[in-house]
This record gives structure tokens, sequence and C-alpha cells, in this order.
């Protein structure tokens, strides 16, 4: 956000007080470049913690899920899915999204986020995606930014489908488990399993998001004066 703040600065600099010193027009030119194509990088970072970083932990209990189940062997194949035994769907552990000290639960305003060059980004998305919204507001981005949100959405979650097949399969192969008639209803539930989990872990990212934008454009120093349309969850 620093440096980001840098060069917006500096562009108004030069399209606007310097705007006749012609020894800084190839300069001028070089940083608007920058500044033009420095919102498709924030918004790629933000797509990174939506759809990847939220279900890194997912991935990870899995993992964790099937080295247990490793060491206990079934005395039979299952011959069919009984839908009947099955447990109560999980509720979604979101304290992954939970900001640093903020054990009341209470709703992190945008305006409290500040950047922290300790903050490891990988540690803490929900403030890490206060910080890219921020910079896309800075851009005047956000139009932008919704747009790209809504067109990728559906590509990231076949995405996320298509990831989540490859792990179970490679999951239930380290397990000694073909792909073969007998193990596939067990790697199915696996699958819609991992699957449920995950996009619980979207949609938590995502409703952090929408609190984040919303909070921009209704801020009273916003832009955008309320005629910018959000998404939703429904969506």
């Amino acid at each position: 956000m620093a440096g980001l703040h840098q060069i917006v600065s500096a562009v108004e600099s030069l399209e606007g007080p310097l705007l006749q010193v012609e020894g800084l027009s190839d300069l001028r030119l070089e940083l608007h470049s920058k500044k033009m194509n420095m919102h498709l990088v924030l918004i790629d970072e933000l797509h990174r913690h939506l759809y990847i970083k939220s279900t890194s932990k997912v991935g990870q209990r899995n993992k964790e899920k099937g080295r247990i189940s490793s060491h206990v062997k079934d005395s039979s194949a299952l011959p069919h899915l009984d839908v009947t035994n099955l447990s109560t769907p999980r509720k979604f552990d979101s304290s992954q999204f939970s900001t640093t000290g903020n054990s009341s639960g209470r709703e992190v305003s945008l305006m409290e986020i500040k950047e922290d060059l300790d903050l490891d980004p990988e540690e803490n998305s929900s403030v890490f995606m206060g910080i890219l919204i921020k910079g896309l507001a800075k851009l005047r981005k956000i139009p932008e930014t919704i747009k790209a949100i809504q067109d990728r959405l559906e590509q990231e979650l076949k995405q996320i489908v298509k990831r989540s097949t490859t792990q179970v399969a490679d999951s239930g192969y380290q397990r000694g488990e073909n792909v073969v008639q007998e193990n596939q209803p067990r790697l199915l539930l696996e699958l819609l399993e991992l699957l449920f989990d995950k996009f619980n872990a979207v949609a938590a990212a995502h409703a952090i998001v929408l609190g984040h934008l919303q909070q921009t454009v209704s801020s009273p120093s916003s832009q955008y004066d309320g005629d910018i349309k959000l998404y939703d969850m429904a969506d």
C-alpha cells in the first residue's frame, strides 16, 4: 500500500503541478502505465485469497484425515453409498479469517485496518483483503473489481472442483486405494465433504470482501455516491 500511495501521488503531481515540465514526460508515462496496470495485480491477489488461500487449510485438514483413515481398514468394500447414515454437515470454522486480537468477534472497520510491514498476508487473509480493497479504492477501481469478481466466480469454483478431485484421488492412492468400483462410493463421499468445506470457506471469504466493499462505497469520502451495485451472496 505504501508503494501504491507513492505512485498515485507521483502521478497526480506529474499530471498536475509538474505537467508542463517536458523532462518528466517519460517518467510521467511510465508511472501512469504502472498505475493503470496495478489494479490488475491487486485483483489477482484478491482472488488468490478468495479461492486458494481460503481453502488451503481445508485441504490440509483433509490430508490429515486421510493419514488417519489409512490406518483403519474397512472389513468389507462399500457396495453402495448409504446417505441415511451421513452426519449433519459441519459448520465451517472461520477462525482463519479472524483479525488478530479481535477475540470479541466484532466486525473490523475498513478504516481501522492499517498496513503492517511485518504482517504476513498468508496468516491473516481478513486484514490483507481489506488492505487490497483499500488499495483498489485508492486507484478508483472498485467497479472493475466487482465486475472481475462476478466474471471469474464460475471459473474459480470449477477450478476448486478440479483441484479437489485430484486431491481426493491422490489421497486415496496414498492410502493404497485405486479408483475402482468398490472404492468409488467412499471417494465420492470424501470429495463431497471436501467440496462442502471448501465452498463454505469461499463463502466466508466473500462475506468479508463484501463487508469491505460496502464500507468503501458507503464511506463519506467515497467518490461513487452510492451508484455502485455490489454483488451479493446469492450471486
